[in-house]
Formats: C-alpha cells, structure tokens, sequence
C-alpha cells in the first residue's frame, strides 16, 4: 500500500503534492482496502448461504417429507375407501366418531339427485364427478374440519350411492399442509428465487461498497486536513516571523498534539514581541541615559564658577538693583541644578532593595504620601477594593517616591480640588509574562481634565504639558517600577487620568 502511495505522488506534479493531499493518498487506502476486504467475505458468505438451497442433502430432505405426507394421505384414502365399501354392503355397520353418511342417486340424465330427485342440497364436491369417480378417496374443500370423502354403490341399486365423510385428524391434517407448502416453497426458493436472490445480494453490497468509498473519502479528507491546515499555517507563520512579523498569531482547530505545538508557537511569537519591545525600550532608554549624563555634566560645570561669581557680587555691591538681578540669576542657577540632579538621576537610579510590602504596608504608606502633598487642599481621598493578604516585593523608598510623583501630578492636574482614586484589586499578567503568579494593580486616579497624549508618550524623557516640569518624573518612575519587575500605564479615562502599578503578587499574608 506504501508502494501504491509513492508510485502515486510520483506520478503527479511535484507542485500539487501538499502535505494534505499526501495525507489523504495515505489515508484513503488504509481505510478503504480493509472496507473491501468486508465486502469480499460478506460476498462469499452470501454466496455459501445460497449455494446451501442447491444441496443434495436438503434437497432429499425435502422431497423424502413430501413423499412420506404422501403416503400418508394415501394410507388415509385407501382406509376411507375401504369404509365406503364396507357401509355401502352393509348399512349397519359402526362407523368412526364425526363421520356423515349420505346416499346419493346417479341418473345418467340429471347428474347427481337426492333419494326425492332434489338438486339443490347437493354439496359442490359431487359436481363434476360420476358415479364411478366415487370410488376414489378425495378431500373434501371448504372450511371447517378436514374431511376425506368416498361413495360406493348400495347393493341391488347401482344407481344409489353410500358416500362416507370421514373426518381427518387435525394434527395431522396441519403437518401435511405444513409439508405440501414447505416443500412448494422450497423449490421455488431454489429454482425462482435463487438468482433474485443473488442480485439482490450483489445490489446490496454495491450500494454498501459506495457508501464505504464515500466515507473513506469523508474522512480521509477530514482527517488529512486536520492535521496538515494547522502544520502548514505553522509553516506559513514561521516564515514570516523569519520575516519580521512577529505579530503573526495561529488560529486554528487542532488535534491535542498540533493544538499544544500551536499555542507554544502563539506563546513563542508573544514572548518575542514582547523581547523586542522591551529591547527598544532599553535601546530608547540607553540613548535618553547617554543624554541626561551628558547634560547633567555640561549643566553641573559651569554652574559653580557662576554661583561663586553672583555671591561675590551681591557681597561688594550695595545696589539693590545688582541685588536684585544677583538673587534671580541664583534662583535660576538653583533651577538647573535641580534639573541636572534630576538629569543624574535618570541616568543612573539607585539599585533597588526590595522587601515585602504587604496590604496593609501599602495603605500605609499610601495614606503618609497622600497626607504629605495634599494637605491643605480640597482634594478628597476615596479608597475601593483594597485586598490585604496580598504581598509585594519592592523597594519601600523607591515606591514612595513613584507614589508621591502620581500624588502630586494628580494634585495639580485638578488644580487642588477634586477627586483623588485608589483602587486595588487582581490583574492579568502582561503580554509575554508566564501566567504563574498572580498580579495586583493600584491604579490612582484623578478627576482632573485627563491625558493630552495617551499611551506610552508621556513617559518619554522631556515629555511634559506642564510649564515649570522637566519631563522626567513619570520616565523615572516607569524605570523604578519596571527594575522593581512590574510595569507602570497611563490612560485617559474621560474623566481624568489613571496611572495603574502592576506587581507580582510573591505570596499570600495569612490574618
């Protein structure tokens, strides 16, 4: 059958061989040929069975039943005929229980008459029979019990016939009916039947023999094209990923082999978008770093000597004018040192030290930052979900500085009067991040005019819709959380912004 198989891809193009149709050309004869080897022994069991009408053996049987209900009914006759002679000699004679005894008169001109002349009451067996016709036993038609009927002439009237009704034993009667039409039967099952019979046999397991061909083609195909779509979709999907696409995402129905081999590709792909991402951003991250350190450096170097200069000046001089111009050039040179500090830091943040933070440690803490930059304004703390037997590891420093720069965006973002979120509650793990441990998302929430630029965009360095703001708080507090292993979003809810920290959740606080 392998043989037939490859002689067949052979034999077509090579283009044309898929991988589904080489699956098909493999499978269809596997389950067709044993489908043909049924056929064939039903055929020769069909034909054992009706060879089986021509054997000798039944035949004889046959004929040796019909032979001996035969001598039966002619043992029956010749015991009735041997009665009828015997009451026709003697009148007087006993004769068996049911059976009728009736003279009849034979008139050459009118047929059968009663002792009056009458013809009415002559019963239908009579008619057509003479009176020497009598003298054979006959069965008696009509319904009722079985009857075997002969006459015989009265002595001294030849014309008057002594006919006898001797009744039949029922049994007897039904097992030689039961032979007559069994042996009827038989042979015309065998000498009409038979080749109806044949015919029938070969129409049925034609019809049987297509219907397996259609099937085997239904699930060759089925079959075949469950396996190959997903291995060439598989095929396809690699290609391009070679390509670049790592966007590329398998959609298909799957045994339970090919479906675990689709879902690793699937999770393949996403892990390496999201590599690739993560590698842009360290690529984006590492340039804005190489940026930062060199201004903070080429803002740190003059800024001495400038300081130096303005004290001497506001030292020799009595003008308040030079005053004046001394105080606001310090209050600027103060301004960029606060921004080449900020520079630095971006450049190189402190390593974390994490421990663990539990629910309770987290509202805490959230509640010292909170009481810390909204004092004195009207701008009122709303708490919801807030599970507390959750534990994360962090760095307490480094998330309270995270915290107070939301905090005190958010302050500002409404302007000192409105409504400031904290929501805690379960999260998904990010795109390409094993599902193995559970998440917990804070998200806070203002009731301010919301985001300009959505997204990622405002946590890029420099990035900022604030007059006196350097751009640099949300960029830092995304690398503080991200190097603290969780992730930091922003998104314009339509009623103000959400920024949401996600952390691995690293166990459970038992209360």
């Amino acid at each position: 059958m392998l043989a037939w198989v490859l002689r067949v891809d052979s034999i077509l193009p090579t283009e044309a061989i898929t991988l589904q149709r080489r699956l098909f050309f493999i499978l269809f004869p596997m389950m067709f040929l044993p489908a043909v080897g049924v056929l064939l022994l039903d055929w020769q069991r069909g034909c054992e069975h009706l060879a089986m009408l021509e054997s000798p053996g039944l035949e004889r049987s046959t004929e040796a039943g019909l032979e001996l209900a035969r001598r039966v009914l002619a043992a029956e006759k010749s015991n009735v005929q041997r009665l009828a002679r015997q009451a026709g000699a003697d009148p007087s004679l006993s004769l068996p229980e049911g059976t009728r005894r009736r003279v009849w008169r034979w008139d050459p001109e009118l047929g059968w008459v009663t002792t009056g002349g009458d013809k009415k009451a002559l019963p239908d067996y009579l008619r057509g029979r003479t009176g020497p016709d009598l003298a054979t036993a006959f069965r008696v038609p009509g319904p009722g019990i079985p009857r075997l009927a002969a006459g015989f002439p009265l002595p001294g009237d030849p014309t008057r016939y002594a006919v006898l009704e001797v009744p039949l034993d029922p049994q007897l009667a039904i097992l030689l009916e039961d032979i007559t039409q069994g042996s009827a039967g038989m042979r015309q099952l065998s000498f009409i039947y038979r080749k109806l019979l044949q015919s029938h046999l070969v129409l049925a397991l034609m019809l049987l023999a297509l219907f397996l061909l259609l099937l085997s083609l239904l699930l060759s195909h089925l079959i075949a094209r469950s396996v190959a779509r997903p291995l060439q979709q598989l095929v396809r999907g690699t290609q391009r990923v070679a390509a670049g696409d790592l966007d590329q995402r398998i959609e298909a129905d799957a045994p339970a082999e090919l479906g675990a081999l689709v879902e690793a590709f699937n999770s393949m792909t996403t892990q390496l978008r999201a590599g690739r991402r993560e590698l842009r951003k360290a690529e984006r991250l590492a340039a804005w770093q190489g940026v930062a350190r060199r201004l903070a450096h080429e803002i740190k170097n003059p800024l001495t000597p400038i300081t130096l200069a303005m004290h001497r000046i506001k030292g020799r001089s009595e003008d308040a004018t030079v005053h004046s111009c001394v105080g606001t050039v310090l209050e600027e040179a103060a301004n960029l040192e606060r921004l080449a500090d900020e520079f630095s830091m971006y450049a190189k943040l402190p390593r974390p030290r994490p421990r663990d933070l539990r629910g309770d440690d987290l509202h805490r803490l959230l509640g010292e930052v909170a009481r810390f930059y909204l004092e004195r304004t009207h701008v009122i703390c709303r708490w919801e979900g807030w599970p507390r037997e959750f534990i994360w590891r962090v760095d307490p420093g480094q998330l309270r500085q995270v915290l107070g720069n939301l905090v005190k965006n958010g302050k500002e973002a409404m302007e000192g009067e409105g409504t400031l979120l904290f929501r805690l509650e379960e999260a998904a793990a990010p795109e390409g991040v094993p599902e193995q441990r559970s998440w917990m998302r804070l998200t806070i929430q203002d009731s301010g005019p919301g985001l300009a630029d959505a997204g990622d965009a405002v946590f890029e360095p420099y990035h900022t819709s604030k007059p006196t703001g350097t751009g640099l708080g949300l960029a830092v507090s995304r690398r503080i959380i991200e190097e603290n292993g969780g992730r930091l979003t922003a998104a314009d809810t339509g009623g103000g912004a959400a920024f949401a920290i996600d952390l691995p959740v690293v166990g459970r606080s038992i209360h």
